[in-house]
């Protein structure tokens, strides 16, 4: 009897595993809600927020995969049509450029430099890959080369899609107004409560006077 009008004993305790998987649930609604009303409010610089992470993450996977197996790719690169030293000197060089080019994504005021660095390096790449398709140097050479899982052909349409997409993101960018460049701004800034399960994310506005 004591057990049925004992109101604590049908609660479910804070250290169950059902307990947390709801409040991280709960976490998660709140805060996929938050990012869509702010895609709504914002969708231009929602966009621009969206392809920075992509191209910091796809630069960061095609550096990691040449730094991991760095031995086979300085190999793949001297086993290209060019003289072997060049070959040397591109396998120290590219990795560099491209973790350059990830470091860019990860600041708002160099991001714009690294859409641009993301267009020049396509544009460099599918010119060679053009030099390979029309057998420059006699025949066709290994595609070991490939960040991707297609054909030379099958690249240069990879490598058009990421160029235009890096274009996109470069024309958007140009329109979000920068603080110098307007008197009136609105900033939106993402807030973790420190408790509670309805922990989320709080947009502010801060109008700043001219």
């Amino acid at each position: 009897m004591n057990k049925i009008n004992n109101p604590t004993s049908s609660t479910v305790p804070t250290s169950h595993p059902s307990y947390g998987r709801s409040r991280f649930l709960q976490f998660l609604k709140v805060r996929v809600s938050h990012v869509a009303t702010y895609a709504k409010k914002h969708p231009r610089e929602f966009v621009v927020e969206l392809l920075t992470y992509v191209f910091l993450c796809l630069w960061i996977v095609v550096v990691s995969k040449k730094l991991f197996a760095y031995t086979d790719f300085r190999q793949a690169m001297i086993d290209q049509p060019f003289e072997d030293r060049y070959g040397v000197i591109l396998s120290y060089l590219l990795p560099i450029i491209q973790l350059g080019t990830a470091i860019l994504f990860i600041f708002d005021k160099t991001r714009r430099s690294g859409f641009w660095l993301t267009v020049l390096h396509m544009a460099v790449y599918s010119w060679y890959i053009v030099l390979v398709l029309k057998k420059t140097w006699g025949f066709i050479p290994c595609g070991c080369t490939l960040e991707f899982p297609f054909d030379w052909k099958g690249h240069l349409w990879i490598n058009g899609i990421i160029a235009a997409v890096a274009i996109v993101a470069l024309l958007l960018d140009r329109k979000v107004k920068l603080p110098s460049q307007n008197g009136l701004r609105i900033l939106t800034q993402l807030d973790t409560a420190e408790t509670g399960p309805e922990a989320g994310l709080v947009e502010r506005r801060v109008c700043q006077k001219t």
